[in-house]
């Protein structure tokens, strides 16, 4: 009021409220937790997942190609010889089980 303007009670409490949001970024940004460490997080949820899906495609391409050689040689052994592409497929899933996993665990105070 007196030669400059006046300050209103809710630029006071943001003011109170920013100096808090500082302190707490403050506390979770260290030299053990930089702010680039969700990034390498979710990079390791997002190859976790893509690793296991390739080697899941990979293993039922080469079952695939086993299973039909077999099924010219021995008929009757096409049933058994179907395990492999089942394992294959459970391979992929547990990929995903996993990346969800990794990704449910970084949080804001996550660190490298």
């Amino acid at each position: 009021v007196h030669g400059g303007k006046a300050k209103k009670p809710n630029q006071r409490r943001e003011k109170k409220i920013n100096t808090k949001k500082k302190k707490k970024m403050s506390l979770l940004f260290t030299e053990y937790c930089p702010e680039y460490a969700p990034f390498f997080g979710f990079c390791g949820a997002a190859v976790a997942m893509s690793f296991a899906c390739f080697g899941a495609a990979y293993g039922t391409a080469k079952a695939g190609v086993g299973v039909s050689a077999l099924g010219v040689l021995h008929p009757g052994l096409v049933m058994k010889s179907l395990i492999p592409v089942i394992m294959a497929g459970v391979l992929g899933i547990y990929g995903l089980i996993v990346a969800v996993i990794i990704s449910s665990k970084v949080t804001d105070g996550y660190s490298l």
